[in-house]
This record gives C-alpha cells, sequence and structure tokens, in this order.
C-alpha cells in the first residue's frame, strides 16, 4: 500500500500542517542529510576529546605502575637507575606481547584492522575487541618508555569506538569510513592543539585528496574536540616556547636547502623502518619475545641516553625554545633516538611515529642553521628557527603530506613569520622525496588488497533505502502524507505498474501551500514534470556521475536493473562525490 491510499480528513489536515513545518525548516536549516553529518561529526569530536583524556590517564597509570613516577618520560629515565631504565622497556614490551597473543584467542573471529587501514581502503568498519586489545598493548608500549608517538592509541581506540556506534546507527559506506576519520581527527587536534593541521592530515594522508565534501566534517570534528578538551588541558600550543624569527627574504634561500637535504634523507629514513621490520621478522620470535626484544635494545640505549624514552615532545619542545645545545650532545641525540625509534617500531610496538618524525627532522634543521650561522654570522636566524622549518619539512618528506605539515607546525606554534619558509621548505622537501621514494612512512599501514573485499562498482552499493510512493494523479494532500515518512525529503511519483515516472522534493511544494483550493487540484504528476530522470542499481558511479550532472537535486531515485522500473533506493550526490573523491574503487 503506498502514501496515496484513502486517508481521513483529519489525517490530511495534520500532514499539510506537517509538511508546511517542513518546508519552512528545508529553508533554514540544512538537509537532513547534512544535518546527520553535522551531528555525526560532533558525536566523532566527543569521542575523540573523551579518548585523549582517557589515555592520557591510562599512559600515566602504566608508567606510574612500572616506575612509581608521573613526570615526563624523559624526566623519568633521567632518575631511574640504570637497570631500571635497562629493564623497564622490555618489560612493557613482553607485557604488550601476551596482551597481543592472548588476546587473539578471544579475536579469532574479527579482523584487526588499523584505522589508516579500515578508511583508506576499507570499508571504515572497526571492530571493537581488537581495536581495545591494540590500544592496550600501545599503553604497555609507551607507558613504558618505547620511542613512540602517542597518536597511536588515541586515534585507534576513537576511531573503533565511532565505527561501532556508526554501524549500530546504520551508516554505510561512504558516510562510516568519514565519521571514523572524524573521530580520528578529532582525537589528533584534542592531543596537538591542532585544529585544521589535523584535519588535512586525516584528509591528504588517510583519506587521500582534500574534498570538501570531507574536510568541513573533519575541521567540525575537530574544533568541538579542541573546545572540549581545552579547559582540561591547556589553552595554549604545545611549542608555545618556539622561537622564531625571519629577518630577510634573503634566508628563503637557507630555508629551501633545508628543504632539500630533509626531503633527500626522508627516504633513507622510511627504508631504515622497513629494514628493522624485516630484521626482526627474520627472527621469527614470538610476539612477546619479538616486543620485549625491542624494548630492551631501547633500554639499553637508555642507560646512556635517558632521553631516547618517549616520543621525543621534551626534546624537541627544548629545541625550538632556542636554548644553547652542543653539537656532540645532539649528533648523540640524533644517533640513540633513530636507533630506539628502529628498535620500537620495527619489533612491532604498537604507537605512532609522528612525534619521533618530527624530532628527528628538528634535529637535522638545527644543525643546517648552525652551520648557515657559522657562515653568514649576524645574517640569519639561530639555529631554533631552522629546527622548526626542519621539522615540518622531514614530517612532509615522511608522510607526503607536506600542506598538512605547514598547518601543524603553524598551530603548534603560532608564529605567523613562519609561513613563507614553511612553505617553501615543506613543498622542495615533498617534491625531493617522492622524486627519491614513492613510498610514505605510512604505505606499510596501507594494503591496496583490502579494497577488493568492498568493491564499490554500482549505484547499488550506495543507494540508500527507497522513498515513498505516490500515484501520479494523488492530489498535494496526499503528496504531504508522503512527505511526512520521507526520510530524505523525495518522494517517488510512479504509474499505475510503480514504474517510477519522476520525483518530488520537498521545496516542490512551497508555492501551492498557501491555498487550500489548488492542494486538491495538484497532482504529482505536475509536481514531478521536471524531473531529470533515474539511474539504475546496476549503473556504473562514472554513469551516476553523469546523470547527476543533469540536474541539480541531491538525490536520484535508484529503479531495479531488470527493466520494471520500479524504485528500490535512492543515490545521494555527497555520497557519490565522497566515494569518487577519495579514491575508492570504481
Amino acid at each position: 500500500m503506498n502514501a496515496a491510499d484513502a486517508k481521513t480528513p483529519s489525517h490530511i489536515d495534520a500532514a499539510r500542517r506537517s509538511l508546511r513545518r517542513l518546508v519552512w525548516l528545508s529553508r533554514w536549516i540544512p538537509s537532513g542529510d547534512q544535518r546527520s553529518t553535522f551531528l555525526w561529526a560532533l558525536f566523532a569530536g566527543g569521542i575523540g576529546a573523551g579518548c585523549v583524556l582517557a589515555i592520557r590517564g591510562a599512559l600515566l597509570l602504566v608508567q606510574w605502575t612500572l616506575t612509581q613516577s608521573t613526570g615526563t618520560l624523559i624526566d623519568t629515565a633521567r632518575v631511574l637507575p640504570p637497570w631500571q631504565r635497562l629493564v623497564t622497556p622490555a618489560v612493557g614490551g613482553i607485557l604488550a606481547g601476551l596482551v597481543l597473543r592472548i588476546g587473539h584467542r578471544f579475536t579469532r573471529n574479527q579482523s584487526g584492522a588499523d584505522y589508516m587501514e579500515a578508511v583508506a581502503v576499507g570499508d571504515g568498519i572497526i571492530r571493537g575487541r581488537p581495536a581495545l586489545l591494540r590500544t592496550l598493548a600501545a599503553l604497555l608500549s609507551i607507558g613504558s618508555g618505547g620511542s613512540l608517538g602517542r597518536e597511536g592509541p588515541l586515534l585507534q581506540l576513537s576511531s573503533a569506538l565511532t565505527s561501532s556506534a556508526g554501524r549500530r546507527a546504520g551508516l554505510r559506506p561512504p558516510r562510516l569510513p568519514l565519521m571514523t576519520a572524524c573521530a580520528a581527527a578529532a582525537a589528533l587536534a584534542a592531543s596537538y592543539h591542532a585544529p585544521l593541521g589535523s584535519a588535512l592530515f586525516v584528509s591528504e594522508i588517510v583519506l587521500g585528496s582534500i574534498a570538501i565534501e570531507s574536510l568541513g566534517p573533519l575541521v567540525l570534528a575537530s574544533i568541538f574536540a579542541l573546545a572540549l578538551t581545552r579547559p582540561i588541558l591547556g589553552n595554549h600550543p604545545i611549542f608555545s616556547g618556539a622561537v622564531f624569527r625571519f629577518d630577510s627574504v634573503l634566508e628563503l634561500p637557507l630555508h629551501l636547502l633545508v628543504g632539500i637535504v630533509l626531503g633527500a634523507a626522508a627516504p633513507g629514513f622510511i627504508a631504515l623502518i622497513a629494514a628493522a621490520r624485516s630484521s626482526f621478522d627474520a627472527l621469527r620470535l614470538t610476539l612477546p619475545l619479538q616486543l620485549g626484544l625491542g624494548g630492551l635494545i631501547v633500554g639499553a640505549i637508555s642507560v646512556a641516553v635517558p632521553d631516547v624514552w618517549g616520543n621525543g615532545h621534551t626534546s624537541l619542545e627544548i629545541m625550538l625554545s632556542g636554548e644553547s645545545l652542543g653539537w656532540t650532545a645532539l649528533l648523540v641525540l640524533l644517533g640513540a633516538k633513530l636507533a630506539a625509534t628502529l628498535s620500537s617500531v620495527g619489533s612491532g610496538a604498537i604507537g605512532g611515529v609522528f612525534t619521533p618524525t618530527m624530532l628527528l627532522g628538528g634535529i637535522g634543521g638545527w644543525f643546517l642553521g648552525s652551520v648557515f650561522q657559522n657562515i653568514f654570522p649576524g645574517h640569519t636566524a639561530g639555529p631554533a628557527a631552522y629546527a622548526l622549518v626542519g621539522m615540518a619539512a622531514f614530517l612532509a618528506a615522511s608522510t607526503h603530506a607536506p600542506l598538512t605539515a605547514v598547518v601543524m607546525a603553524f598551530e603548534m606554534t603560532l608564529s605567523p613569520d613562519v609561513i613563507a619558509p614553511l612553505l617553501l621548505a615543506t613543498v622542495a622537501a615533498y617534491y625531493v622525496a617522492r622524486g627519491l621514494g614513492r613510498k610514505s612512512i605510512y604505505s606499510a599501514q596501507l594494503h591496496p588488497s583490502r579494497a577488493c573485499t568492498t568493491p564499490l562498482l554500482h549505484v547499488e552499493s550506495l543507494q540508500r533505502p527507497a522513498p515513498p510512493t505516490v500515484g501520479a494523479d494523488a492530489t498535494l494532500d496526499h503528496v504531504a502524507i508522503a512527505f511526512s515518512q520521507a526520510r530524505a525529503g523525495v518522494v517517488a511519483v510512479v504509474q499505475p505498474d510503480e514504474r517510477v515516472l519522476g520525483a518530488i522534493r520537498i521545496d516542490a511544494v512551497q508555492p501551492f501551500l498557501a491555498d487550500a483550493d489548488l492542494c486538491h487540484l495538484v497532482t504529482a504528476g505536475d509536481l514531478a514534470a521536471d524531473f531529470a530522470g533515474t539511474v539504475t542499481s546496476r549503473s556504473t558511479l562514472t554513469e551516476a556521475l553523469a546523470a547527476f550532472q543533469n540536474t541539480t537535486d541531491p538525490y536520484l531515485v535508484v529503479v531495479d536493473g531488470n527493466g520494471t522500473g520500479r524504485a528500490v533506493g535512492l543515490l545521494s550526490r555527497r555520497d557519490l562525490h565522497l566515494t569518487l573523491a577519495h579514491g575508492s574503487e570504481w
């Protein structure tokens, strides 16, 4: 029974009043599709903010349990006796390996996709149990002093929780991957106090392109997460003491040289990470022993250089503040931090490489700045300025995301003078790195083979539930009743044999609502006269895109591919653009 069936006058009057309200709302409030996206983005932002606070507390708990200290990891390592610096990362690695190994018995039927894999080449589904196990393992590795970034468990947990909520609410690709990505951007923004940079990070690196359909929700989620956490974590950039001076455009060639040098170094760093992973795999150790060995190497290094513990944020903050540093100490830190990071990442410990990468680039920039200062005394800024540029350049070269590197470096320091040098250095570093090697530091986390498990080849992969239908001779009163059931603000007009004749958008009925007589005279067939057409469920996404070019409507009615012409769904223009913009298989 369709919506044109007989109704009592009271039902018709109520439906007409409801339709007037819906038309008014459609003029001043975003469409239901947009409202849903914005609300989900805010939800993802709240999840990201909560995860940041929870992970910070959990890391402090792990750290205190193993070391009886809650200071920074570097400060903790400095006060521990050498034997404890040696043992603590190894113990954390063994415990992390045991968590993963034992937990695997309870998650054998659930894949443990990384959030990048799930968003970039998957369907946005991240299973809860594997994600929780990975998060717990990451907490043990990082809290015990592993040379890893905190963003790993933050992004994994927030993405998994949002993915689980989205699945329960019936979200499907491409909206589910987008909301999962929003949670990741929100967690990153709350952690680094960089909302725009975090949104760009997810767009450039995870989604693979910067499209307005996705960037808007990502920015909204990031800003909301930052607004929730700033009263607790502080209202300041994470490198508030950074010193940057840009006195003359004559320094721009020097910043360009920083980008070229660090861009050339990035492929070597990526190759070293791959070699470290292969070396640990070749040992064929059990997971607890492999992660324990990686932690033991970090511990052994920290006996001589305790500053290798943690993600390197403290060392980077000291360097950017302009404090006088010795060449020998920084050279030792560079070698030690590189070896510790390779050991942690290579052993398979779960965590991020974002901040360690920035530290290595910052050290490289500091060295180059010192050289420039010696060659051109009194004519260049101090090494701290070049450390900041080097940090961003190496990040851009390693991640292949220059825009992200520029914006994040600015947001983490709020130094406006740094923009021009950053743009020059990061773009140069990106092109040099891309010319020397096609892989980024995150390439290993993306497995294109998974894309074939959820191909989005046809419209039926994206279509939403079918809209309500009315006959062509139905009056506006009956159309109003149908709109009360229309979730997307679209009603399909059908012939007696159920073949789709056209469709009506909710704003098309506005001119007739003020006249009660017209409500009885205007038919659904009259309102659907300008209908642009349909698309079949077996049409390719390319064909659907061509169909949308003939109309400004946000939806197309999907008819079955068997020739009956019956309505089987709706295709959203936004869903199609999201899918095509981010390179899904089509």
